[in-house]
C-alpha cells in the first residue's frame, strides 16, 4: 500500500533535485566539479576506510562499507540550502555544492557496483596473500 506513495516522494524528490542544477554552471565549471567530487567522494571513501579499520573491521568489510558509504547523501542539499540562506556559502559555492552532491547521487550505482565487486572478490579470496615460493600445479592438457 505504501509502493506508490514512496514512488512518488522519491519522483518529486528528484524532480527537485533537476530544478536546483544549473546546466550553464555545470557545462561552465565541469572540470571544477569533477575534481570537487573526486575529492569529496575520494576524501569520504578514505576516511570512512581509516575509520573502520581503527574500529578493528576486517579489510573486506572496511572496504565495502567505505565504498558505500562514499556518495553524498540527499540531506545535504538542506545544509547547502541553510548554508546560502545564513550567507556561509556564496551564490557560486551554492551552485557548486548542488552540483557535486547531484553528481554524486548520480555516480552512487558506481560506487555499489565497485562495493559488490570488491566483496566478491574479497569473499573468494583475492585480496588474501598468497605464497610467492607455492608449487605450481600443471594445468589439464
Amino acid at each position: 500500500m505504501s509502493e506508490p506513495v514512496e514512488a512518488i516522494l522519491l519522483f518529486i524528490f528528484f524532480l527537485s533535485v533537476g530544478l536546483l542544477i544549473d546546466l550553464s554552471y555545470l557545462q561552465r565549471q565541469i572540470w571544477v566539479i569533477a575534481a570537487a567530487l573526486v575529492v569529496v567522494t575520494g576524501g569520504r571513501t578514505f576516511l570512512n576506510f581509516v575509520l573502520l579499520m581503527l574500529a578493528g573491521e576486517k579489510f573486506h568489510t572496511a572496504s565495502v562499507t567505505a565504498l558505500i558509504l562514499s556518495p553524498v547523501g540527499g540531506f545535504s542539499f538542506v545544509i547547502a540550502g541553510a548554508g546560502l540562506a545564513m550567507g556561509a556559502l556564496s551564490a557560486d559555492g551554492y551552485k557548486l555544492a548542488i552540483a557535486v552532491i547531484a553528481m554524486s547521487l548520480l555516480a552512487s550505482p558506481i560506487f555499489f557496483l565497485f562495493a559488490r565487486v570488491c566483496h566478491r572478490k574479497a569473499t573468494t579470496g583475492h585480496f588474501r596473500r598468497r605464497h610467492v615460493l607455492a608449487p605450481v600445479l600443471p594445468g589439464p592438457g
